[in-house]
């Protein structure tokens, strides 16, 4: 008897997790965040940016532009992106800078304006070899391969993805 109820319970969760999985196919967009959310948040975080202290400052506007660029509004997402690159630049934090300038790399790629891209990238790429961040070495690299690639020049690309390798070794 016991055998028979594990059996049944055994039987009745599969079933029941069956069920969830085919809810959550169905309606693929129920877990995600919808592009309402992301502008609430964006607009939620802007209004506590203003009273942020100035070192904790390049975490929200990074947050707000990343909500922005979700919801494809590339004209907000910039203007953070900027935003951030002047505090961390005032506040002279290199790794922040690194990476806002990837950011901003990453708009213009996106847009297909890969002169810009390229500058900002250089841009995070010089940063992170003062500094000698391995990680930010890595992901500015294979940045610039992938432009080099959008572009064609498939030589320069496998260049600048070798380099990202090493950097990540």
């Amino acid at each position: 008897m016991l055998h028979c109820l594990r059996i049944n319970f055994t039987f009745l969760a599969t079933c029941a997790l069956l069920h969830l999985l085919f809810f959550l196919i169905s309606f693929p967009g129920i877990l995600s965040a919808q592009p309402g959310q992301y502008s609430l948040e964006a607009d939620s975080l802007a209004a506590i940016l203003p009273s942020a202290p100035e070192k904790e400052k390049p975490e929200l506007i990074l947050k707000i532009g990343e909500r922005y660029r979700k919801i494809n509004d590339r004209k907000k997402a910039l203007h953070y992106f900027r935003y951030g690159l002047s505090v961390s630049q005032n506040i002279k934090d290199k790794n922040w800078q690194t990476l806002f300038y990837r950011e901003l790399g990453r708009m213009h790629r996106a847009a297909s304006l890969y002169d810009s891209a390229l500058h900002c990238f250089e841009r995070s790429l010089t940063l992170a070899a003062e500094m000698k961040h391995q990680v930010h070495l890595s992901l500015s690299n294979n940045e610039i391969g992938l432009v080099y690639q959008q572009r064609g020049d498939l030589t320069k690309a496998l260049t600048f993805y070798l380099d990202a390798l090493k950097a990540a070794e």
